[in-house]
């Protein structure tokens, strides 16, 4: 995977850059997508 720095804090460029789960959930986030939650 690529060394992204998009975070500007070398810690959290490293886990962003070694695990797609965070930064897929941190493109969300940044990107303000609500997600909806239903109950049955």
């Amino acid at each position: 995977m690529a060394n992204l720095q998009i975070a500007q804090e070398p810690a959290a460029d490293a886990l962003l850059s070694t695990d797609p789960f965070a930064l897929l959930t941190g493109m969300l986030l940044d990107q303000q997508v609500t997600i909806c939650l239903t109950t049955v």
